[in-house]
């Protein structure tokens, strides 16, 4: 198979996933607040894409295993939510919580922008990702922040960022072998 073919089989395998998601997050949103319309909302059924994509995904190798945890307890997390927040609607009858609707919505948000990230470091084969230390290069980073900034702004929250620097990389490259250094280097990034 081409770089090519691979680069495009790994972007359309994600596409399904994001698909289900987008449609499972608009039926469930019906379900919470149009509850009185039963019989002309959506049924809510769980997307099964996401799990099959982990699971071909860890075969393939084409996705760091840390990263595919991530988004696996993230995923976990945003389901548990979603059914805490509909056994409560179905229950009383009333729509749900601010609070759990926006913890869940946070989540949810969380989720659908590290696929969409994904999804472009795959288009971009790559070029956003470094697969050995799981960082973004510097240039997808900024845009990331800038995008966080932007929507954690709207929700009114606050976070932190930290950023760190190898100084006097040469004399570790002087002084160490090639394995020795991505070791040092994996480690900080770590």
């Amino acid at each position: 198979m081409s770089r090519d073919e691979k680069q495009e089989q790994r972007w359309r395998s994600l596409l399904p996933v994001i698909g289900d998601q987008t449609e499972w997050f608009d039926a469930l949103v019906q379900n919470l607040f149009f509850f009185e319309m039963k019989g002309k909302v959506l049924a809510v059924e769980k997307p099964v894409s996401f799990a099959e994509w982990v699971k071909n995904t860890r075969q393939d190798g084409i996705v760091q295993e840390e990263l595919l945890e991530k988004l696996a307890a993230m995923h976990k997390d945003m389901m548990k939510a979603a059914d805490k927040l509909l056994i409560d609607v179905k229950e009383v009858q009333v729509k749900p919580d601010f609070e759990a609707f926006q913890t869940f919505v946070n989540i949810y948000e969380e989720f659908m922008q590290r696929l969409r990230r994904l999804e472009r470091d795959f288009l971009l084969d790559g070029t956003g990702y470094d697969p050995f230390t799981g960082l973004r290069s510097p240039k997808v980073l900024f845009q990331d922040v800038e995008r966080e900034l932007h929507r954690l702004s709207r929700r009114g929250k606050h976070f932190c960022i930290a950023f760190g620097r190898i100084d006097n990389v040469e004399r570790i490259e002087q002084y160490y072998t090639e394995t020795q250094r991505n070791l040092f280097i994996k480690a900080v990034a770590d």
